[in-house]
């Protein structure tokens, strides 16, 4: 600890302490070592060896570190512009409520005292001798923030994008609905016809309601899925009235 300026950490402190009255005894009574504390003391050292190597390792591998950490905070503002940019789409292109679209909090990036990039910024400041250990130990504490606000924005994205993908995933649905209509023989039914364009009509048109769509798509659906013959059926009553 001496080489990167550290005090003593506290599993060195307690190894000191288990070792010294082992060392006290070794000397009067070398065979009067008591196995319990021996193993006591081993195990304190072994702790204290693992915190010190961990310290040594991230002392040295802090340029390394800073420029992880500048990789990540890139990852972190595209992932946010991914979600701002889902958003803005989102409420253009579909029937939402202001509160269903989010966003990072104020301030993450940019305030003077909390903000990823300043905090960052002043990590690199400290890189240097004699401060190169306060450094590290920002580090650390500025990495779990980010990484918190990474798993973040990649959850707001991905809510802010949910409903256009919605809208995707019943126009698709629609399309195969066609299809089956085509492969029946029942694409000119003119039931059918009209509740596809309904559904069709909706999801083409901004901003969708995506509540409207998904049942205009499934009463398309279950009309499709009924038995032909009923559908014919039910013409030739028409005709006869």
């Amino acid at each position: 600890t001496t080489r990167i300026g550290s005090a003593p950490p506290a599993e060195l402190t307690a190894a000191a302490a288990a070792l010294a009255p082992l060392t006290a005894v070794r000397a009067s009574d070398p065979l009067g070592l008591p196995a319990q504390a021996a193993a006591q003391a081993r195990a304190a050292l072994d702790r204290a060896a693992v915190t010190v190597n961990q310290l040594v390792s991230a002392y040295d591998a802090l340029d390394e570190g800073l420029r992880n950490a500048d990789a990540l905070l890139d990852l972190i503002l595209a992932i946010a512009a991914e979600g701002e940019g889902a958003a803005r789409q989102t409420a253009v292109r579909i029937r939402v409520a202001a509160e269903e679209l989010s966003c990072l909090p104020t301030g993450w990036l940019d305030d003077p005292d909390r903000g990823l990039r300043p905090w960052l910024h002043r990590l690199h400041g400290l890189a240097t001798a004699p401060r190169r250990l306060a450094a590290v130990h920002g580090l650390a504490a500025w990495t779990t923030t980010a990484e918190q606000t990474l798993a973040q924005a990649r959850h707001i994205a991905e809510g802010n994008a949910a409903p256009l993908r919605r809208r995707d995933e019943l126009r698709g649905l629609l399309r195969a609905l066609r299809q089956k209509a085509a492969a029946t023989g029942l694409a000119e039914d003119p039931e059918l016809e009209q509740l596809y364009a309904g559904a069709h009509d909706l999801l083409y048109t901004a901003p969708t309601d995506l509540t409207v769509a998904r049942h205009k798509v499934t009463a398309y659906a279950g009309a499709l899925n009924r038995d032909p013959h009923h559908a014919g059926h039910q013409d030739q009553e028409r005709g006869h009235t």
